[in-house]
C-alpha cells in the first residue's frame, strides 16, 4: 500500500518498500531483526509500527517446557496461532491477582522505548530517517473479531475504550488480561510519542488517524485493508516531504 501510494504521488522517483513485519515479534526482537537484516539493506527510511505485542501480560503463559512448546508451535502453525487464545486462557481475570498497573506499565514502556532507541541510534549512524508510527489497537483477545462486535467500535476512540477499562480496574471490577494490556499499550504509545519529540524522531499518529474507524480492527491489532491504506497515507506524508517536490505532495 505504501509503495503504491508513494509512486502515485511522486511518479518522478522510484520507491521500494520492504516489509520486515513478522507476527508475535516484540520490540527487542524487531530491533535485533533490523540490526541483523534491515540495516545491511541500507534503507533511506525506517518505519516502526508495533507495541501491542510488548503490552501483553507474558507472565500468564508460565515457564518451562510447556511455554517452549507453545512458542515453537505458534511460529510453525497458523492454526495454533489462531487457537492460541482458547488454549492459553486469553480471558482470565487479572483483577484478583492484584496486578499493579503503574509499576508494570512503567517497566514495559521503558523496555519498549529502550529498543526504539537502539533502532534510532542505528539509523542515525547510517544516515537514515527513522519514523515512529503509533499503533491502533483493541482490547479483544487475539483471535478474529466478529463483524457485529467490530462495528460497535466505530466512532469509539482508543482513549474512550481504555478509560472504561481503567474505571473498572479502579473500582475493583473484573478486568481481563487483554483489557489490562490495552491500558499498558496506551501508556506505551503516549510515552513513545513524548520520547520521539524529545530526541527528534518523526512521529506519525496512526492511532489518531484510525480513531473514528476502529471497526477496521479485524482482531486485537490486525487491520482491514482499508485501514492499511489510512496508515500508509499517514506514513507517506513525512516521506514525501523529504524525498519529493512540494508540488507532488499537494
Amino acid at each position: 500500500q505504501l509503495q503504491s501510494l508513494l509512486h502515485a504521488r511522486c511518479p518522478e522517483r522510484k520507491f521500494e518498500v520492504i516489509n520486515l513485519g513478522i507476527p508475535h515479534l516484540t520490540s527487542d526482537m524487531i530491533a535485533a531483526l533490523y540490526l541483523a537484516e534491515g540495516a545491511p539493506l541500507q534503507p533511506d527510511v525506517v518505519t516502526f509500527y508495533e507495541g501491542r505485542n510488548d503490552s501483553v501480560l507474558n507472565e500468564r503463559y508460565g515457564k518451562g517446557i510447556g511455554t517452549k512448546i507453545r512458542s515453537v508451535l505458534i511460529n510453525r502453525s497458523l492454526f495454533v496461532a489462531f487457537a492460541d487464545q482458547a488454549l492459553f486462557g486469553s480471558r482470565e481475570s487479572v483483577t484478583s491477582a492484584g496486578q499493579a498497573f503503574e509499576p508494570y506499565a512503567r517497566v514495559r514502556s521503558e523496555f519498549f522505548i529502550a529498543n526504539l532507541d537502539k533502532i534510532r541510534r542505528a539509523t542515525l549512524q547510517a544516515g537514515a530517517k527513522f519514523i515512529l508510527v503509533s499503533q491502533q489497537a483493541a482490547a479483544s483477545p487475539g483471535g478474529p473479531i466478529l463483524e457485529a462486535d467490530r462495528l460497535l467500535r466505530k466512532g469509539v476512540p482508543l482513549s474512550v475504550e481504555a478509560e472504561g477499562i481503567r474505571k473498572r480496574l479502579a473500582a475493583g471490577e473484573e478486568v481481563f488480561s487483554f483489557e489490562y494490556s490495552l491500558l499498558v499499550h496506551e501508556r506505551m504509545m503516549q510515552d513513545a510519542e513524548a520520547w520521539a519529540a524529545k530526541v527528534g524522531v518523526e512521529h506519525v499518529d496512526a492511532v489518531e488517524a484510525l480513531d473514528q474507524n476502529r471497526h477496521y480492527l479485524l482482531s486485537w491489532v490486525h487491520l482491514h485493508p482499508e485501514a492499511n491504506k489510512v496508515v500508509a497515507a499517514s506514513i507517506a506524508v513525512p516521506i514525501l516531504k523529504t524525498y519529493c517536490s512540494q508540488t507532488a505532495t499537494n
